[in-house]
């Protein structure tokens, strides 16, 4: 017996039970999806049209961008919102897309479980992928990626399986320190420049910094101006 035809035999009933659970969590939310799958249209379309019809066959609600009558902004964040799992696939492209790393981040803002999938012949290449997330979204690293075979009928239904059995898993939320105060950074720029008393460039430093500040407070762009305030004063 192979190795395939063992593990088909031993997973054959278990996605039946994750697709009635799946369509149990549906019945509770009628408007939500199944499944939301995130990808880069650019190299992900294909692997993410053969997962939809796939899940499609077994009954599953599938939010898809093409396959939808709506896929602006707000339609994404919707769907992202009302379905039960996001199915994300990463390729070469995904992390450098805005809209793929909005979808992910609306997922983790809304405590959603992701589960993950890569192509088969990306499958040694997730390091390299994962360098180019941003540092807020590393985390999904930390989630088991499933590989998938297009090109191989049976192992690509092994995978669907293996999607279906996978527990979705939550992205970890980002470490943020505290930014400092509008008054903490007013206090800084203040010892930046007394600094520079000693060697003589107080006056035009402290010309910069009353001019800007001031500015900035009539015009209500304190935050940005102090922003460029310390990048013109080396802080």
């Amino acid at each position: 017996m192979s190795v395939y035809a063992s593990i088909r035999r031993r997973r054959r009933a278990e996605p039946a039970t994750r697709i009635a659970a799946e369509k149990k969590k549906a019945q509770e939310a009628p408007k939500a999806w199944h499944f939301f799958i995130t990808h880069a249209q650019s190299d992900g379309a294909t692997l993410a049209e053969g997962i939809y019809h796939e899940f499609s066959k077994l009954g599953l609600k599938v939010w898809l961008d093409v396959k939808m009558p709506e896929r602006d902004v707000a339609a994404m964040k919707e769907g992202i919102e009302n379905s039960n799992t996001i199915l994300v696939i990463v390729t070469a492209s995904y992390f450098t897309r805005e809209f793929c790393l909005k979808e992910l981040r609306w997922a983790r803002d809304a405590g959603k479980g992701l589960v993950v999938c890569i192509d088969v012949k990306d499958k040694n290449r997730i390091g390299e992928f994962l360098n180019g997330a941003p540092e807020d979204l590393k985390s999904i690293g930390d989630i088991n990626f499933i590989d998938l075979n297009r090109g191989e009928v049976r192992y690509f239904k092994l995978g669907i399986e293996l999607l279906l059995d996978a527990k979705p898993k939550k992205l970890a939320l980002a470490a943020v320190s505290s930014p400092l105060s509008l008054f903490d950074r007013i206090a800084a720029l203040e010892n930046s420049l007394m600094g520079a008393v000693s060697q003589g460039g107080a006056a035009p430093r402290i010309a910069t910094l009353e001019e800007g500040v001031l500015g900035a407070v009539s015009t209500g762009t304190l935050p940005a101006r102090l922003s460029t305030l310390e990048k013109e004063l080396g802080m």
